[in-house]
């Protein structure tokens, strides 16, 4: 689910991390699916964490180098990402177009599921009999 997205990701961007807690609550995240994404975040960020003070604890001015030195492959990363999920985004939007056209949906209009519309199939197709018509269904 989109939210649960949202809070997986929320913890790793840099000041929203307390307000993640807020912003689960107001927007109906179960308690179980927060702690599950939460810990999921930890078990990713925690190791990080520790190799990042164990190696660059003693000369943070060779930890700016090092981030120096990633940068560019950090931002084709995120360039990358961005593009796989605008191109994605785009194909299902395209399909969506495209069944639409045909005339099909991926589901029925809300309160139409097993329902005939209100245009009758022989309106359409005059050999099939009116439902609305008793005579002609005998």
């Amino acid at each position: 689910c989109i939210r649960d997205r949202t809070v997986f990701i929320a913890g790793f961007a840099m000041g929203f991390r307390v307000a993640t807690f807020f912003m689960s609550g107001s927007m109906g995240v179960n308690l179980g699916i927060f702690i599950l994404m939460d810990t999921l975040r930890i078990l990713i960020t925690m190791p990080i964490s520790v190799w990042a003070g164990k190696y660059f604890g003693a000369d943070i001015d060779q930890a700016w180098i090092f981030l120096g030195e990633l940068k560019w492959y950090i931002l084709l990363l995120l360039g990358a990402l961005i593009g796989f999920f605008a191109l994605r985004h785009y194909v299902r939007k395209t399909a969506a177009a495209a069944n639409s056209a045909d005339g099909r949906t991926a589901e029925p209009a809300p309160g139409m599921a097993g329902k005939e519309h209100e245009v009758s199939r022989s309106a359409a197709d005059p050999a099939t009999p009116s439902v609305k018509d008793p005579d002609a269904a005998r």
